[in-house]
């Protein structure tokens, strides 16, 4: 049989007091070994049995891979501080925190709802309605093509595309650069593809307009594109068109797509 040491400091004179509990029913108490340990990795404390609080400066957690999980069905489980509360993930470049809710996740400021994350995305300040969620966030580059003209002059060569894309609304910018570019009559036409996003166009409406400018005002390069499905048309203004030619153009356009 194993014996059980109960052994005092010599240079200490604290006092080791053990008491039974106001009850009939046997309490057993087992010790860990040498190793430190109270409940292994097959062992389950039973919270049900606990009462009060545990109050501790700091709760640690460690080992590879170790995880600490709370659990509460239909409850809370709080961080309560006068201060500052953090809950941090640290462990250099590679840590992650997650928060993980298979319904939502609700985040709150003095007890009023700034945000919530569900299956539709994100809504704000109290706001449930899936169709009013954030879905998506993006931007990008994209290269625009230069397809056929009329009564076009100068050389276009070289452009570049950049976007931003918010839940189904899409900022187009794009911009061309060469030299003496200007269109010769109020005909003229620029056709363009390559949008990262296909237009969703309204009901009753063909197209999303924007608007185009050369790098010089005292030019007077300027006019409007329209977006159809996946195809801009760059037009020259509707009158007094610029007879002299501009080395950078700029255009924006925003539209609704389905993507």
């Amino acid at each position: 049989m194993s014996k059980v040491k109960i052994q005092g400091n010599a240079s200490g004179t604290g006092v080791l007091t053990i008491t039974a509990p106001n009850t009939s029913t046997d309490r057993t108490i087992t010790l860990p070994d040498s190793t430190g340990t109270i409940l292994d990795n097959t062992s389950t404390l039973d919270a049900t049995k606990l009462s009060g609080a545990i109050t501790t400066s700091s709760l640690v957690v460690n080992g590879t891979n170790a995880d600490l999980t709370l659990a509460a069905s239909g409850n809370n489980i709080s961080f309560a501080r006068n201060s500052d509360n953090y809950i941090t993930a640290s462990g250099g470049s590679s840590s992650n925190l997650i928060l993980d809710g298979q319904n939502r996740i609700v985040l709150k400021h003095n007890g009023t709802e700034k945000l919530r994350v569900t299956t539709d995305g994100l809504t704000f300040n109290g706001d449930t309605a899936s169709a009013n969620a954030l879905d998506d966030y993006e931007e990008g580059t994209w290269t625009p093509s230069l397809g056929g003209s009329g009564n076009r002059s100068g050389t276009w060569s070289n452009t570049i595309g950049l976007y931003t894309k918010i839940g189904n609304i899409v900022h187009l910018y794009f911009g061309i650069t060469g030299s003496n570019m200007y269109f010769t009559s109020e005909r003229g036409y620029q056709y363009i593809t390559g949008i990262p996003f296909n237009a969703a166009n309204p009901t009753h409406y063909n197209s999303y307009s924007g608007t185009w400018s050369g790098d010089a005002v005292d030019k007077s390069a300027g006019g409007h594109v329209y977006l159809n499905g996946s195809a801009i048309y760059m037009h020259s203004a509707n009158s007094n068109p610029s007879t002299v030619g501009v080395s950078g153009i700029g255009c924006h356009i925003a539209y609704r797509t389905n993507s």
